[in-house]
């Protein structure tokens, strides 16, 4: 299955994929690193991109427009006009500040319109990060999972009765029992460590199968959301393959980001870009938060 590139701006932490506006033509994207929030429209082509004061480790589109920042010092609301306002971070669910010595890792809002959020030490510490749920309204914040190390993909399932989910050193993708806005009955969908590369972001099509991208992998990789078997891999030139959503009006298409920050490939020219492919099946519409 081949790819093409979508965007050719490198990002030193290519983050964060998602699709938002009319006909979800306008994809956003985050460079961690770089402190950049990204987005093209898929039909005209139009890019843009506006610089943050901190590593920004995702920009959630919002239902009246703007984002939800995820900040150094805390998840933050970024008004059309540019104004920042803070939301509830760590120091709000557990008593610490939002800055000490951790950042913001991948987030998504849920079907039922909550902000999922995980966490991530810049030194990998195990054990030491955590996945967060944020009411509809923006006011509270609750931990939700412990003693994690490098909090990533989340997804959904069709019919929202079930959570997907990544803590990358684990090479697993766990899946959850959804009831209400809680989450149990932790279980394994897959165990990826006879894979090459280590599970990042990842997004679900409407069959249900789970999309992931494999940093060090140089491929994103479909799995049954039921059994877990391997139904398709796409690979790429770039070696850091980050996270990857569906866009377009009619959800065929799948974007995929990319890093170079240090990347082994880093003469690779296409490390650090944004690519497009054709799944060959539509994704799911991944709301936007409603604060």
């Amino acid at each position: 299955m081949e790819y093409e590139v979508f965007d050719e701006r490198r990002c030193v932490l290519g983050e964060g994929p998602s699709a938002s506006g009319v006909d979800r033509q306008l994809i956003t994207w985050v460079d961690v690193l770089g402190k950049r929030v990204l987005t093209k429209n898929i039909e005209t082509g139009e890019q843009s991109e506006f610089q943050t004061s901190q590593h920004v480790s995702f920009a959630i589109p919002r239902t009246g427009g703007g984002y939800v920042l995820g900040l150094v010092d805390g998840p933050t609301l970024l008004s059309p006009d540019g104004q920042l306002s803070n939301l509830p971070g760590r120091s709000a669910a557990d008593g610490v500040p939002d800055s000490d010595p951790i950042r913001w890792n991948d987030a998504k809002v849920s079907p039922t319109g909550e902000l999922w959020l995980g966490t991530m030490t810049y030194d990998l510490l195990p054990g030491k990060s955590a996945l967060y749920r944020m009411s509809q309204d923006g006011k509270s914040i609750t931990r939700v999972l412990s003693n994690l190390t490098i909090s990533n993909g989340i997804g959904w399932s069709p019919d929202g009765t079930r959570m997907f989910f990544i803590d990358s050193p684990t090479r697993l993708v766990s899946v959850f029992d959804v009831v209400g806005s809680t989450i149990q009955n932790q279980q394994v969908l897959v165990d990826l460590k006879n894979f090459q590369g280590v599970p990042d972001g990842l997004a679900i099509d409407a069959e249900g199968g789970v999309w992931v991208a494999f940093w060090e992998g140089s491929a994103i990789r479909r799995f049954d959301g039921v059994d877990g078997s391997l139904t398709k891999e796409i690979r790429f030139a770039a070696s850091r393959i980050t996270s990857c959503a569906f866009g377009g009006a009619a959800l065929n298409q799948l974007f995929v980001t990319s890093a170079r920050d240090d990347d082994p490939n880093n003469e690779n020219p296409e490390a650090g870009m944004t690519f497009m492919v054709d799944p060959g099946v539509s994704g799911l519409p991944v709301p936007a938060f409603a604060s």
